[in-house]
């Protein structure tokens, strides 16, 4: 029975590596976070590429660089300027090539700071899904936490769960 085991797992460990089969993933795209009241748009420019970088470490999406995303937009003489609207980002995702679009917001409200994140389905112009993340009493540099957290809240993140199929069949047959 565990020579079995053992040969169903040499198996699928030799045909679903990498070298045959290729992970398809979701392209997305971020929106820079809307700097609202109490923060500068400094500090939401750096947040919000640490945000892109977050989103790629998921391994869920395929996420378009700010540089590609601003050379794709000014090739089609699109201006990011005030695209805050569901609508504009959807047009924006679809000159991208993108499926998902990214956008949200950080402002502060008396001395606590709120992050908004969406998920915005291109295809169909809808939100698909969206988190809130808010760090009462802290400094601008707790924000970077705040980050994290709301990218494991949208992406929803189980802490030390494999997301490899291939290693819950490894251990189902140990």
């Amino acid at each position: 029975m565990k020579a079995a085991g053992i040969f169903i797992t040499i198996f699928l460990l030799f045909f679903t590596s990498p070298a045959f089969s290729q992970e398809q993933k979701t392209t997305a795209a971020v929106m820079d976070l809307q700097a609202e009241e109490g923060i500068s748009q400094g500090v939401v420019r750096t947040l919000s590429d640490y945000l892109r970088t977050q989103l790629v470490n998921t391994n869920e999406y395929a996420i378009v660089t700010r540089e590609n995303m601003e050379e794709i937009l000014k090739e089609q003489q699109f201006q990011l300027t005030n695209c805050t609207s569901q609508e504009c980002i959807v047009q924006v995702g679809k000159l991208l090539g993108a499926r998902k679009m990214f956008a949200g917001s950080i402002g502060k409200v008396g001395s606590t700071y709120l992050i908004t994140l969406r998920i915005i389905d291109v295809e169909f112009g809808k939100i698909e899904k969206a988190e809130t993340e808010k760090c009462t009493k802290c400094e601008e540099d707790a924000l970077i936490k705040s980050i994290k957290n709301i990218v494991d809240k949208i992406i929803q993140l189980e802490p030390n769960t494999s997301k490899d199929p291939l290693f819950d069949i490894l251990v189902w047959c140990l």
